[in-house]
Order: structure tokens, then C-alpha cells, then sequence
């Protein structure tokens, strides 16, 4: 019900995105050089090495998954609550789709706050 209070949760979940979103990144560069090389000296087994680096990246985002959930869930049963919206998080160009999903179109059916 505190603002400021409100204002460091909405910091921390923008953090954890953030921070996916770097995770995300990395995982998605992480088997690209041996891809490149093995592209253009037509080496297979340099290409087919990198593959090892998409079986890390798929067990990665599987176990990121789970947490997004849990994530998501709280932020919704903040909002059925009236204690979080998706509004809260949007900027100067509105509200990222990535708040909006994991707010999943739940709204507030009471105020807790009063």
C-alpha cells in the first residue's frame, strides 16, 4: 500500500527482467563463433560442436521458465489484490509487452489497501 514500497518491487522486477533479457542474450551468442567458422570453412564437426550450446541454452530456458511462472503468478495475485497493475511499470511509450503478459489480463477484484 506504501508507494515507495510499490516502487521498489516494480525496481526489482524490472531488474529480474533485465537481467533475463542479458541471460537471453548470452545464451543465444554463446555458440555462434564455432556456428560462423564451421559455416565458412565447411567443417561440419566445428558446426555440429556448437550444438552443445543449444542443449544448454534449451535446459537453461526450461529452468528460467519455472521462475518466470512463479514471477507471473505473484504479480497477478498482486493485481487481483489492487495492489500492482500493469500500468505501474509502463514508461514514457506505454506499458512492455513483457509486463503485460506476465500480468495476463488479471485486474483488481479488491483493494486491499482500503
Amino acid at each position: 500500500c506504501d508507494p515507495k514500497e510499490k516502487a521498489v518491487m516494480v525496481a526489482a522486477v524490472n531488474d529480474y527482467l533485465g537481467r533475463t533479457d542479458l541471460i537471453m542474450l548470452g545464451l543465444g551468442l554463446q555458440g555462434a563463433p564455432m556456428r560462423l567458422l564451421g559455416a565458412a570453412t565447411g567443417d561440419g564437426e566445428i558446426n555440429a560442436g556448437s550444438s552443445i550450446y543449444d542443449m544448454q541454452k534449451a535446459d537453461t530456458v526450461a529452468f528460467m521458465q519455472g521462475y518466470q511462472k512463479r514471477v507471473a503468478s505473484a504479480l497477478q495475485k498482486l493485481a487481483r489484490d489492487g495492489l500492482m497493475a500493469p500500468a505501474d511499470f509502463g514508461t514514457f511509450v506505454g506499458v512492455p509487452e513483457t509486463i503485460t503478459t506476465l500480468f495476463a489480463g488479471k485486474t483488481a477484484q479488491r483493494n486491499v489497501c482500503g
